[in-house]
């Protein structure tokens, strides 16, 4: 089986932005996966190749800038620590924790705080890049 890149990423891969709103205008997927799964691969391909007017030109179109990956929290929410009613919870609950290098997951003020940082001016220089908030799960 062959991997050819998308007609998105060729064209920002020759740094042609005439190629690349081609490509976006015939439907080409903006926040295109890289090989890991992660979204925004195009962006991320114009910002390391120094490739300022196909980068605007992905910004103006709407392109994510900047993302934070939400692993299991203690909010709730995660379905992984099962029902709040279930009596093994408080296992499953240690079990992930485990698995953490930090030995415990986080919760939803973990990721805001990244969020927030990403939305303030420290972090202005940060663009088309995926945070992992997870606690050293995944390096």
């Amino acid at each position: 089986m062959s991997f050819s890149p998308s007609e998105l990423r060729s064209a920002i891969e020759q740094g042609d932005r005439a190629a690349v709103i081609r490509a976006l205008d015939n439907g080409a997927d903006i926040e295109e996966a890289d090989m890991h799964g992660e979204p925004g691969l195009p962006l991320r391909m114009a910002c390391f190749d120094g490739h300022l007017g196909i980068v605007t030109e992905l910004i103006r179109r709407g392109a994510n800038v900047a993302a934070v990956s939400r692993p299991v929290m203690r909010d709730g929410r995660s379905a992984a620590l099962g029902n709040s009613e279930d009596p093994r919870r408080a296992v499953r609950q240690q079990n992930i924790a485990a698995q953490y290098p930090l030995g415990n997951y986080g919760d939803a003020a973990d990721g805001a705080a990244v969020a927030a940082w990403l939305l303030s001016p420290d972090a202005r220089w940060i663009t088309g890049e995926t945070i992992h908030v997870n606690g050293g799960q995944r390096g």
